[in-house]
């Protein structure tokens, strides 16, 4: 098994980073819907409870933990790293650096979950002080139920980038629909005996199965047998670690942002975190489909363009991939901002989930979804600097997004409530994007940047003209208020509204939409001749 991608031409290589990212965004897609059936699950069960509070909080000391000891940031660090001695044809230096990697993480990641249960109580403490003892009880016991799932997930994403390497993306996917497909069985089957402690067992499970026994079996299958190695001082390793740890702090400072948002929720009421919650997953789903999956794709294809050289590629590859996930996110944060409350409606409004609980979570909603495009362009645009063994960049510029945001939390909590914490995390978002490109462009002397502003301008141009009619339809509630008009709601967004945005797209010859056409077409005229 090796590198293929060093002969290929430049259009060839975005072709095949495009049908690369359709493998990934259909099996995101399919993970994506899992977890909102997941949501459904837990908003039919339990609601917009303090359950959920609880649950949701339990997650904050294992997430930093996670982002503390890897997160995304290890196989940022990694694949760079590990192309290298692919591309050099090194592949025996290759398995011991990733052999040393794996012991030394071992090693460290059962000394911190270890500390982490022992001292849960004063953590979860310090991120929910407003919980009454029962509620933070319950909140700490759930948390030290959890923290194994950080092991898993750690040494999951260092098997994870090894398939990336090797342009493979298919099992690594996989992870996240066994995880939620997992987490979802937790909560029907054990949630109304055990509430839910029944969705955490499933996180514990589903992390276990899919991200690391799965990826172990496939990595082997790729020709890769790590074996037990504590050679600390291998220069790929020392690489690894010292690319990892700028990474690790600007994740990090980013989870600063989340516990300061829980922190301020936590005490405006009952729902507050768990409506921030719903209307963060509704706004995942379209990130994770689209950025998450052209990020994977693109990833590996810059690193090795970086490696080569060659970096007016590297330009071309990073503004295409942004104005792509431009004219993939723009729409949805519109969609989420005019149509909100029946999309929350539809997905959410069921058993113990009112419609008050809609109402608030559409409210949400609208601005968190303000955050789509930038957060999207971030992920190309880090991975761009990551190929570029530069991840000191990166951390700076999320360290002053999250003072930007943390100063706007405490202006906005007072006159918005809840939305202003949502608000805050939108306008830190395109704070940090900006402050990216301009340090992009004075690394490696031009971005496409008259590009990115067009792409940005005519996409949400034309996305406003094809949805604002209906808008003003819709206001009279033509269809009824309940759940009934909310399906023929969405119905009429995705049958009627999306195709008119893309006809308009052909009509204007927007170069992303071209891209992406022309991508679907070559993979299927690929499938036919084979």
């Amino acid at each position: 098994m090796s590198l293929d991608i060093e002969g290929l031409e430049a259009r060839e290589r975005e072709t095949r980073v495009a049908q690369a990212a359709l493998i990934t965004t259909t099996l995101i897609l399919l993970a994506r819907i899992l977890g909102f059936l997941r949501e459904i699950v837990i908003a039919k069960l339990f609601g917009a409870t303090r359950l959920v509070d609880i649950y949701v909080a339990a997650f904050t000391i294992p997430d930093i933990l996670f982002f503390l000891l890897s997160g995304g940031a290890l196989s940022s660090a990694f694949v760079p790293v590990y192309t290298q001695y692919l591309t050099a044809k090194n592949r025996e230096e290759a398995r011991k650096m990733l052999s040393s990697l794996l012991t030394i993480l071992t090693i460290v990641l059962f000394f911190m979950v270890a500390i982490a249960e022992i001292f849960a109580y004063p953590l979860v403490k310090i991120v929910v002080p407003h919980f009454p003892p029962k509620d933070l009880a319950y909140c700490v016991f759930l948390t030290r139920l959890m923290l194994p799932s950080v092991i898993f997930f750690v040494l999951g994403g260092i098997f994870t980038g090894v398939a990336y390497c090797y342009q493979k993306f298919l099992i690594p996917t996989i992870s996240g629909v066994i995880y939620n497909l997992l987490v979802i069985l937790g909560g029907v089957f054990l949630g109304p005996s055990i509430k839910v402690t029944g969705l955490s067992v499933g996180v514990v499970a589903g992390s276990f199965i899919g991200n690391f026994l799965l990826q172990i079996w496939y990595i082997l299958r790729l020709g890769e047998k790590p074996y037990f190695c504590f050679d600390y001082r291998h220069p790929g390793v020392r690489k690894v670690f010292l690319i990892m740890l700028p990474i690790i702090f600007t994740l990090s400072v980013a989870q600063v942002t989340v516990v300061i948002n829980r922190v301020l929720a936590s005490g405006l009421g009952e729902g507050a975190i768990a409506g921030l919650n719903y209307a963060n997953r509704l706004t995942q789903f379209p990130l994770g489909i689209f950025g998450q999956a052209l990020g994977i794709a693109v990833f590996p294809t810059l690193s090795a363009l970086a490696s080569m050289g060659k970096i007016e590629e590297l330009k071309r590859m990073n503004s295409l991939a942004v104005r792509t996930l431009f004219f993939l996110n723009i729409p949805s944060a519109i969609f989420f901002i005019l149509f909100g409350t029946p999309i929350v409606q539809f997905v959410y409004e069921r058993g113990a989930f009112k419609h008050s609980d809609t109402i608030m979570t559409a409210q949400i909603l609208a601005f968190y979804s303000l955050s789509l495009p930038p957060l999207s362009a971030n992920q190309i645009i880090n991975r761009t600097f990551y190929s570029l063994q530069d991840s000191l960049t990166p951390l700076f510029c999320g360290v002053a997004s999250v003072i930007i945001c943390a100063i706007l939390n405490v202006l906005f909590v007072g006159p918005f409530g809840v939305r202003g914490l949502a608000l805050a995390y939108s306008i830190s978002a395109y704070f940090n994007m900006f402050l990216l490109l301009w340090f992009l462009r004075s690394r490696i002397g031009g971005i496409e940047g008259r590009k990115m502003v067009l792409s940005f301008l005519k996409i949400t141009v034309i996305c406003l003209l094809v949805s604002l009619p209906f808008v003003f339809f819709f206001s009279d509630n033509p269809f009824g208020k309940g759940m009934k008009g909310a399906v023929i709601e969405i119905g009429i967004i995705i049958f009627l509204i999306t195709p008119l945005f893309l006809l308009l797209s052909s009509i204007f010859r927007l170069e992303e939409w071209e891209f992406i056409r022309n991508s679907l077409l070559a993979r299927r005229f690929k499938r036919g001749e084979g």
